[in-house]
């Protein structure tokens, strides 16, 4: 049985994009299976608040596209307070995108 990442990479055409929201702990795995089967791969860490690190990322990858990695600034999820932050609640709430470009 194909993994769910190889099932996504077969079902996509030329220059389809997939996105996965992933454990930041693993990323070196996904890049590794991305690595040579697609390009435009572009990493948004989400921030938890604080200075601690991320424990999400979003990845969207392209299949087809000779493009450089690049890592995103991400998206900070809470204030000090805990409250989610006023960009966070945009996104949350409003339906407001993400800044992948």
């Amino acid at each position: 049985m194909k993994s769910a990442w190889a099932y996504a990479l077969a079902m996509l055409r030329a220059k389809g994009g997939l996105v996965f929201i992933h454990r930041a702990d693993r990323i070196e795995r996904l890049l590794a299976l991305l690595a040579g089967r697609t390009g435009e791969i572009v990493i948004f860490p989400l921030w938890p608040g604080g200075d601690r690190p991320a424990r999400r990322i979003i990845v969207r990858a392209r299949k087809g596209v000779a493009t450089p990695t690049r890592l995103l600034p991400g998206l900070v999820l809470h204030d000090e307070a805990g409250h989610f932050t006023a960009a966070a609640e945009r996104v949350l709430r409003d339906g407001a995108a993400l800044a992948f470009g």
